[in-house]
């Protein structure tokens, strides 16, 4: 199998997967877990709906929104792994979350005013990142916020392009247009593909601990037999 015909399959099984997993998501496990599980379920859902647009957006030649979806999968994977790795933390995370929705019409002065009040945190800005990663309780305290959040998941090696290309597309401060090589590929999007195909691995593995599913769909092993395979492929030749 020549790459660009890998790469289009290993995409192709990606989204064959993820374009399931609402029905098994919403219809098979919501309604048999409890109620912490379903906030970390509901975030699933949105990880696997990101790699269904992913995938979209590269076959669309779209770098720029590829770049910005890969990024959403980056911190929806690693909040997903982090809380089935650490079931301890759940309760924490559903406490911040339910916080954020409470605050979120509130002005930002105002936020931190209840967040230090809640929290027991100083009132001053750093009072919004603890909204957003206090939950991780870690005995590093630089753990509390995005690139932390991160490093916690085990995602080291990804923050680095984060920063260099993913936070930019997602700021415009970068156009698809500057990633095009002289014979008018996008070499990025190798990169990106792979980074997508680690993390959509690691999304997979951290809901069948969750769940306890097989990802065998009429009786295929889509995960195992087919998406690990290619990934081990386009791993090696990329």
């Amino acid at each position: 199998m020549d790459f660009i015909t890998l790469r289009r399959e290993l995409m192709h099984s990606m989204q064959d997967i993820a374009s399931q997993m609402s029905k098994v998501i919403l219809v098979d496990y919501y309604d048999k877990l409890d109620k912490e599980d379903r906030y970390i379920l509901a975030m699933f859902e949105d990880a696997y709906k990101s790699v269904i647009m992913f995938c979209l957006a590269i076959q669309n030649v779209a770098i720029s929104q590829a770049g910005v979806l890969l990024r959403q999968l980056l911190e929806q994977t690693a909040i997903c792994y982090i809380l089935v790795t650490h079931p301890e933390l759940k309760k924490e995370y559903v406490d911040h979350y339910k916080t954020r929705l409470e605050l979120a019409a509130l002005n930002k002065a105002k936020q931190i005013k209840q967040l230090a009040a809640k929290y027991n945190i100083p009132e001053n800005p750093s009072a919004l990142t603890f909204m957003d990663y206090g939950w991780i309780k870690s005995d590093d305290p630089r753990d509390c916020n995005e690139e932390g959040m991160l490093r916690y998941a085990g995602f080291d090696d990804i923050v680095s392009w984060k920063k260099q290309y993913l936070d930019k597309l997602a700021h415009s401060s970068f156009v698809s247009i500057g990633f095009v090589a002289e014979d008018s590929s996008f070499p990025i999007v190798n990169n990106f593909i792979e980074i997508a195909g680690k993390l959509f691995d690691h999304l997979c593995v951290a809901f069948h601990n969750l769940t306890e599913f097989d990802f065998k769909f009429k009786d295929v092993d889509s995960f195992n037999s087919q998406f690990r395979e290619l990934y081990k492929d386009y791993h090696t030749n990329n």
